[in-house]
């Protein structure tokens, strides 16, 4: 590290990192995505982060790569392969770049740390049977392709964006929706952001009720604690949290939410932007 405890670029491979998420599930076709980055640098550090990421769920892969990218050394590449769209790569503020399919998987990411630069990744050259984004990040973290060497740039204000539910904040009350769920979980990200929630004056250790209704029907009216973790929660009971997304979290302690009071929302290609939340101190 460096003297501000920064992680230093030294800490970075000499042939490159790249941390790899997809939606590919477990065996070949996952393994084929490390294949098509060694075999485009056989130097390059490939860190094999989640395969299981649920089918086109661009909002958990959204919140899973916020949750693990940040921790990386500055210089690292991430590889997110969920879901169809315009192949991209952005820089991002902090030294690192991310390589995928733009399509609203850059939304968690985005709402926290900004951008330097977005281009649409230029696939032409990659070679018969491997992955084409997985040959584009290998290059770029190995140093065989320049960022600006990538493809054209377009504008950041041009990214996709999952169009969740704004967050609306007074004091001791957030109003806001679902941004995603955690499936092997059966927790809630709501779509408001820690720094979002934190100007409703709202602390640690606060009691409040949450009210959850689904296309204007109430399904949820409990009251919880407000704590950092579900070790401060009895088995079963529910508990507003922060995690590791970015977002604020909603779940029942050793027990499923999604499965006790929202399980249509497991359905393929079920609208959250259906549910609203609002959640007020006692």
């Amino acid at each position: 590290m460096d003297s501000n405890g920064k992680v230093s670029r030294k800490s970075v491979p000499s042939g490159g990192l790249v941390a790899v998420q997809s939606d590919y599930g477990m065996g070949g076709a996952a393994s084929k995505i490390v294949g098509s980055i060694l075999s485009t640098s056989p130097s390059t550090t490939v860190y094999d982060v989640t395969s299981a990421i649920p089918k086109g769920d661009v909002a958990t892969a959204s919140c899973a790569m916020y949750s693990f990218f940040q921790f990386f050394p500055v210089g690292s590449v991430c590889l997110s392969l969920v879901g169809e769209g315009r192949p991209c790569v952005v820089k991002t503020s902090q030294g690192r770049c991310i390589v995928t399919p733009d399509n609203g998987t850059l939304t968690a990411w985005y709402s926290k740390f900004p951008f330097e630069e977005v281009r649409e990744v230029d696939l032409s050259g990659a070679p018969d049977g491997c992955i084409p984004l997985a040959w584009a990040a290998a290059r770029l973290a190995s140093g065989k392709c320049s960022f600006e060497d990538m493809g054209p740039s377009y504008s950041v204000k041009d990214i996709v964006l999952i169009d969740a539910k704004p967050a609306k904040v007074g004091d001791g009350v957030v109003e806001c929706g679902v941004f995603s769920l955690v499936r092997n979980f059966g927790n809630l990200n709501l779509s408001a952001t820690y720094e979002e929630f934190e100007k409703s004056g709202i602390r640690f250790g606060d009691h409040v009720n949450v009210l959850m209704r689904r296309d204007g029907v109430e399904i949820f009216n409990e009251d919880m604690l407000y704590e950092h973790s579900f070790g401060f929660a009895k088995p079963g009971d529910p508990i507003l949290f922060n995690g590791s997304t970015g977002y604020m979290g909603l779940g029942l302690n050793l027990e499923s939410f999604v499965s006790k009071y929202m399980p249509e929302s497991m359905e393929d290609g079920f609208d959250l932007s259906r549910y609203e939340i609002a959640i007020r101190r006692i």
